[in-house]
């Protein structure tokens, strides 16, 4: 006497592949359902991590822009990644603002520079807000400059430091150390500063540049002035 089938598992057809009596159970489709959808989503992130070069810091560095026109020679911004370096032989002139350059100097001294800024007086964003500032007024700017003095002696001449507009105008910015005491004419090695740097500027691009030795300028930085 043949057994019957109790209906629990579906019989498999004679033309089915695989030679089993049984199709797949209903817990196995499931789990085999589960690692399909697994390897896609795997596959699909190993896509997305290939368009986009498996960084996200290079997804943020690609939004800086070019230098502007006039400033001659300079194409390409430097990755604020990067450990800057200037020298006489090698001068950096297209840093980003907040960048920090390692400058070598004559005579075996080193220094380490900062500069952030333009920032502006709290009035000044109150009159633009209130649409009462006349459109091309220079209105008071300040940067904040870092020197770290590495080794030797580092001059911080106050001549040294220019900012340099798009118009073509070189101004001599106001300088001062902490709590506006003049700042000091040089710093040895070991010793640091902050040096508050302060000019009248209109809205647009410049730079600020530092030239140490005399008259070439070993470190700048572009900046961009927006009042709105």
């Amino acid at each position: 006497m043949s057994r019957m089938s109790t209906g629990a598992y579906p019989t498999a057809s004679r033309g089915s592949k695989g030679g089993g009596v049984f199709g797949p159970r209903p817990r196995r489709r499931a789990l085999v359902s589960a690692a399909i959808v697994l390897l896609a989503a795997i596959a699909v992130a190993v896509g997305l991590a290939a368009t986009s070069g498996g960084s996200p810091r290079a997804a943020v560095g690609s939004r800086y822009g070019g230098y502007p026109s006039w400033l001659a020679g300079r194409t390409k911004l430097p990755s604020v990644e990067t450990v800057l370096k200037s020298s006489l032989s090698h001068p950096l002139a297209n840093a980003i603002e907040g960048s920090t350059i390692d400058v070598q100097l004559p005579g075996g001294a080193q220094a380490e520079i900062t500069a952030v800024g333009p920032a502006l007086p709290a009035w000044v964003s109150a009159e633009v807000q209130a649409g009462t500032l006349r459109e091309g007024v220079a209105v008071p700017t300040s940067f904040t400059v870092t020197v770290i003095a590495r080794r030797g002696t580092v001059p911080l001449r106050a001549s040294a430091f220019s900012i340099l507009t798009a118009g073509g105008e070189l101004l001599r910015p106001a300088i001062s150390g902490p709590g506006s005491v003049p700042a000091p004419a040089k710093l040895r090695a070991g010793q640091h500063l902050n040096l508050t740097l302060k000019a009248n500027l209109v809205e647009g691009d410049g730079s600020l540049r530092w030239a140490p030795t005399g008259a070439r300028v070993l470190s700048a930085w572009f900046y961009q002035l927006e009042l709105d």
